[in-house]
């Protein structure tokens, strides 16, 4: 994707040719310097659109829509940026289905605050038929990738995504190895932070020794980091086999076992895991049950060693009931110490609730 403002906002036409002859499928749009321009000096919506279809370029994102968060809102424009619906407008008419967002406001704005922003934004946002996806950055009230890890969770019902720039990974304070595997799903497994930092240096080391090996980088490489980097090292000497492919999980699983069979069998449909949290809705095993379930018709209960809020909203976004085995938010050692006797009591609560 080629951004506009990386090559100064030319004309339309120009910039169109350019990311065409340079091999870019999409552009991100700044819409005050191209759309906004190229309207001015006579270009209707759809003599845009041919430009870009004949091209085979597609408008992907416009940059940005603005969010102020908490109190004292002095009103549009922020940061100089045009206002949210003139952008929508830009979206609308050149066909782009995605607009980073920052969210501005005074020191002191409350998380609460600034997720009930971006949820304004984003309700404003999907009416257009547009997704936002959330940027991080020095100056705006969402610095850091874990300001934006955690405005995702906060807001699990929407369709929220997070715009990575490289400029700002570039400036910090958030850093490369925190978009990593280790970072991502460490704590998850129990890692604390200096662990985290080890597992890492580990995964960047083994990358570059199968990189060294095989000529091919693929680290960067979405899923790569699967199982522990095993994608990574197999997806490597991909050529090496007859036939190679990542699939998700839940997919191969589901073909295997017969799944839409038995869905088709079903009053009611029985998942779970370990817990469930913010990274279910990442494609793991509940939520892909919960996603077939629901087009059934079928309803869902899941059942996890715990549960946090944000995994019960994502189920519940699917129609499905999310159960706890654990009780009272016991801490590990106790849950140990409990047995079997938590499972047999949820067990009843779920059978109760058919």
């Amino acid at each position: 994707m080629l951004t506009s403002s990386s090559i100064g906002c030319p004309s339309f036409p120009i910039m169109v040719s350019a990311a065409a002859r340079a091999g870019f499928a999409g552009l991100s749009l700044w819409p005050p310097e191209t759309y906004a321009v190229a309207r001015s000096v006579g270009f209707t919506p759809e003599r845009l659109r041919t430009l870009l279809d004949d091209a085979g370029v597609v408008a992907y994102e416009v940059d940005a829509l603005v969010a102020w968060a908490g109190a004292n809102d002095p009103g549009e424009p922020y940061l100089r940026a045009a206002p949210r619906a003139f952008v929508l407008e830009t979206a609308g008419a050149l066909g782009a289905h995605q607009a980073n967002a920052i969210v501005v406001g005074e020191r002191g704005t409350s998380a609460r605050e600034v997720a009930d922003a971006v949820d304004a934004l984003c309700e404003d946002a999907e009416r257009a038929g547009v997704r936002v996806a959330v940027e991080f950055a020095r100056g705006s009230l969402v610095r850091t990738l874990a300001d934006a890890r955690a405005l995702l969770d906060a807001l699990a019902h929407r369709d929220l995504g997070i715009t990575v720039d490289a400029w700002q990974l570039h400036w910090g304070p958030s850093t490369l190895g925190e978009l990593g595997a280790a970072a991502t799903y460490g704590p998850q497994k129990g890692a604390r932070e200096a662990q985290v930092e080890q597992l890492d240096l580990g995964l960047a080391r083994y990358a570059d020794v199968v990189e060294a090996a095989t000529g091919r980088s693929l680290r960067d490489t979405i899923g790569s980091g699967a199982a522990g980097g095993t994608t990574f090292g197999l997806a490597a000497i991909a050529d090496r086999f007859a036939a190679f492919e990542v699939r998700p999980g839940v997919d191969v699983v589901m073909e295997l076992t017969g799944f839409a069979t038995r869905l088709a069998r079903a009053d009611v449909v029985l998942t779970g895991e370990g817990r469930v949290d913010a990274q279910t809705a990442y494609g793991k095993t509940a939520m892909g049950v919960a996603e077939r379930a629901r087009a059934a018709g079928v309803p869902v209960i899941c059942v996890g060693g715990s549960v946090t809020k944000e995994g019960a909203a994502v189920m519940a976004g699917l129609g499905a009931t999310t159960l706890a085995v654990s009780e009272g938010g016991v801490d590990l050692e106790a849950a140990i110490a409990a047995g079997t006797a938590p499972i047999s009591r949820a067990a009843e609560r779920a059978a109760r609730l058919v």
